[in-house]
């Protein structure tokens, strides 16, 4: 049994980081004039983005579907 001292923290790593500035741009831009939009900002920058969200901004052309690819694999 590992004790709880020598198990590894669970890292989460937020999507939003790894926006580039301009996808990271166009989703701010967008977001004042969308409320799914806003709301996806608000979880991609708290780290509760889900793979749907990632869905959402590739409908709205704010992603490609490859970009969202190697998010959801990262």
């Amino acid at each position: 049994e590992p004790t709880p001292s020598s198990v590894a923290p669970t890292v989460v790593v937020s999507w939003w980081s790894l926006l580039t500035t301009a996808e990271q741009a166009a989703i701010e831009a967008t977001a004042p004039g969308d409320a799914r939009i806003a709301a996806i900002l608000t979880a991609l920058k708290t780290g509760k983005a889900e793979a749907s969200d990632l869905a959402d901004l590739v409908t709205k052309g704010l992603l490609t579907q490859a970009r969202a690819d190697l998010l959801k694999a990262a």
